[in-house]
């Protein structure tokens, strides 16, 4: 006995391709990488592979057969058995017309006089580039009540537009903010610049004004972060550390005489001295009168409180080193028992 088979001619054809990417940058070198098989179980006739170079790339070299037209590669094959496999290649150049962060997809056909045929693709990022952000303020040590102004620049070096940009910038502790240009909106502690479109080729600066509003004794430096956002030129950061000088150190002292009679003046001398490494504002010293002392006078520029039974002297500011020097007169009132203390209080 025998048994007929028939084995039914299917042709096939297979394409996978492949990039090695020698860098992304203008004039670095990408290989595209193709091969093609047989799958069916009959030869294929007339095949022909196709690759079309996608704009902005130069082509350099390809493998062995290949031809080139109006940027595409083309091979030929006459026949193609079952299970044969071609590989070829294509060696292309990144030229300079490229526009930053160019998603470049590269696809080949090929196809047999059997009617079957494939398609194979592959994307490369080239000319990545991120719109760079910096930002700078003036050296030097900031005390309370200094004004801190940075400038932050954005530098569109492209020949394209960038979209959709965006900076952020938090302000961190004593720092508050003051003004900003460029319609920059304020929230809490964050100000905003939503600035659209930047053109190719400019460089944009943003001004950001603020304030030493407080000091904390235990911090020297506060570093101030700006986030960069656009929709297709990546994102960035930039920091600018600000040196603090810590907070003012006070230190006050009183004298008079050791003893005095009722009916006798009475003399404090106040000296109030900056020993700290940065100048002191807005200071106030208050001295409170015992009881049994009546207040006669004071020395500078003071406010005497009748019902707190006090004497106040406001000053602007005191340099590290400096010295403020005050004298208030009293007098003893009748009677006062023999023996009896006096306790005088003041205080910055």
């Amino acid at each position: 006995d025998s048994i007929h088979v028939t084995v039914n001619a299917v042709p096939d054809i297979w394409l996978t391709k492949e990039v090695t990417e020698l860098g992304h940058s203008i004039g670095d070198t990408l290989i595209y990488d193709l091969s093609l098989m047989n799958e069916g179980n009959v030869v294929l006739t007339n095949v022909m592979l196709t690759d079309g170079m996608p704009e902005h790339l130069a082509i350099l070299n390809m493998s062995t057969g290949g031809t080139i037209q109006d940027g595409i590669v083309t091979w030929e094959y006459l026949e193609l058995q079952p299970d044969e496999i071609r590989n070829e290649s294509v060696m292309v150049r990144v030229e300079e017309t490229i526009p930053a962060n160019s998603i470049v997809q590269n696809t080949a056909v090929v196809t047999a006089a059997e009617s079957v045929w494939d398609t194979a693709s592959v994307s490369s990022v080239l000319n990545d580039w991120i719109l760079p952000i910096t930002k700078t303020a003036a050296e030097g040590v900031y005390a309370y009540g200094d004004t801190v102004t940075f400038q932050i620049a954005l530098d569109n070096a492209v020949v394209q537009d960038v979209h959709n940009v965006i900076v952020s910038d938090s302000l961190p502790e004593p720092l508050s903010f003051i003004s900003a240009s460029h319609g920059a909106t304020v929230q809490g502690d964050v100000i905003t610049w939503e600035l659209g479109t930047l053109a190719g080729n400019t460089l944009t600066e943003l001004t950001l004004e603020t304030l030493v509003g407080r000091m904390v004794p235990t911090m020297t430096v506060a570093t101030n972060m700006v986030l960069l956002a656009t929709s297709d030129a990546g994102s960035d950061t930039a920091e600018h550390r600000v040196n603090l000088n810590p907070d003012p150190i006070l230190a006050l002292e009183k004298s008079a005489q050791a003893a005095v009679l009722a009916g006798d003046s009475l003399e404090y001398s106040i000296s109030l001295k900056n020993l700290g490494a940065t100048t002191a504002h807005e200071i106030s010293l208050t001295d409170t009168l015992p009881e049994f002392v009546e207040f006669l006078h004071a020395s500078g520029d003071f406010t005497y409180d009748a019902a707190a039974h006090s004497v106040m002297w406001s000053y602007d500011s005191l340099v590290t080193e400096g010295e403020i020097a005050e004298a208030l007169l009293t007098r003893v009132m009748i009677p006062m028992t023999d023996g009896s203390q006096i306790l005088n209080r003041a205080y910055a």
